[in-house]
């Protein structure tokens, strides 16, 4: 519990969102943050949403509402890597193209003293 009056163990505190693409075998993003001392900081990522949709040779459209979920990694002391599940497309769809993939994400960098 946090005391008025009392020092925090908190140097830094940096936050951001963002959409990502998804493509079927998951991408990635980095980011750019204020530096940071690896050694005293975390990352935290919470995907808000994810959707899918496919199309199947021209003539019919499918969708439904699957999470596409983000993860990430802090990889230096100036960025973050954010990453993003891909989906799966099963026979006999092989040759489909999904669209509509993003997901929506949200970021944040603690650094303690």
């Amino acid at each position: 519990m946090a005391v008025i009056g009392s020092s925090t163990p908190i140097k830094s505190v940096q936050r951001g969102s963002g959409t990502m693409a998804v493509a079927q075998n998951g991408t990635s993003s980095s980011i750019s943050i204020s530096s940071i001392n690896t050694s005293k900081s975390f990352l935290t990522v919470t995907t808000a949403n994810g959707h899918q949709a496919a199309y199947f040779g021209g003539s019919v459209t499918a969708g439904w509402n699957n999470g596409i979920t983000c993860g990430g990694r802090i990889s230096g002391s100036t960025s973050i890597i954010i990453y993003s599940g891909g989906w799966f497309n099963p026979a006999p769809w092989g040759g489909s193209t999904m669209t509509g993939l993003a997901s929506k994400f949200y970021w944040e960098v603690v650094e303690y003293v």
